[in-house]
Parts: structure tokens; sequence; C-alpha cells
């Protein structure tokens, strides 16, 4: 096999060295979205944690507005999104803790209910299922958010009844 580059062939010419530039501002964008900075704490939690589907059906928000805010591209004009936010906040349909798994029972009135720290939880939704573990979650407005554990879940929102004092 020939070789490609005879053995006695000049070396090729250095190559002249690279300028080294201004990198001082790299890390800073020239023109910041505008509604990044402004984006409370809580929110930025809950589209992180979120698929956009969650986030586009709580927030009202098409799929793909959902998919671009949770990608971090956020509208310039924010203002209809924080004021979504603060109307999915006031409803209590977003958990403001973890998630805990309990069972459905009767109380002492026989309407199904959720014990949570020593306090009976119920709502329309519990109705009928009895015996079945649902997760929960409190929320900002002092009750709880039950999500079913079928498919497709269902979240249902929960207010506190009364105390467990005898039922337990």
């Amino acid at each position: 096999m020939a070789l490609k580059y005879p053995a006695n062939a000049p070396p090729a010419p250095a190559k002249p060295p690279k300028q080294r530039g201004d990198t001082s501002g790299a890390g800073v964008a020239a023109k910041p979205l505008a509604g990044l900075s402004c984006l409370p704490p809580d929110l930025r939690a809950f589209l992180r944690n979120r698929s956009v589907t969650e986030i586009a059906e709580l927030l009202q928000l098409g799929k793909g507005t959902a998919s671009r805010i949770k990608r971090g591209i956020y509208p310039h004009a924010p203002n209809k999104l924080l004021k979504r936010w603060e109307a999915v906040r006031a409803a209590g349909a977003v958990p403001v803790g973890t998630w805990a798994l309990r069972r459905v029972m009767a109380d002492a009135t026989v309407h199904e209910a959720v014990l949570w720290g020593g306090v009976l939880y119920g709502g329309a939704g519990l109705f009928g299922m009895r015996g079945r573990q649902i997760a929960v979650a409190p929320t900002s407005d002092g009750g709880l958010l039950a999500q079913t554990l079928d498919l497709p879940p269902q979240r249902l929102p929960l207010l506190p009844i009364g105390e467990a004092g005898g039922t337990a």
C-alpha cells in the first residue's frame, strides 16, 4: 500500500494561535426574558415538577404554551400567567406538601372520610370509595387534595369535617 504523503515531505506550517476574546459577559443574555425574574418561587417549582398536560389543564393554557413555559420560554407579559396561578392557588388545587397514601374510611356519621393529622376530611368525591386507597397532600387553604390511584386519576378537594377523637 502506497503512503498518502511521502515520508520526505516537509511538515505543514504551524497554525497561528487564536486570539482570545473578551468573555466577561458570556453568561449574561443581552435581553433576558421578561417573565423569568418575576415568577414566584412556588410557581417555578410547580412548573418544574409537573407534566406539560397538568400545567396546561391547571393554568388553562394550550399544550404548546405550557411546553414553552416548562422549557423556560416565558411570555413577555406574564400578567395573565400570574393571575391564573393565583386563581389555581386560591382554589387549593395545588398541593403544598408531600403526597401520602390514606385509606378512605367511614366516620361516625357514616360518610366517607380521610384521617389526616387527627382531623377527618371529606368531600363529595369520596362517596362510594370506602376502603380504597388514595393519595392525599395538604393545600394552602387548609384542606386536602386527594388523587385516586386509578387510571385516569381524579383529583378531589377535601375539607375538614370534624375531629377524629372518638372514631379512631
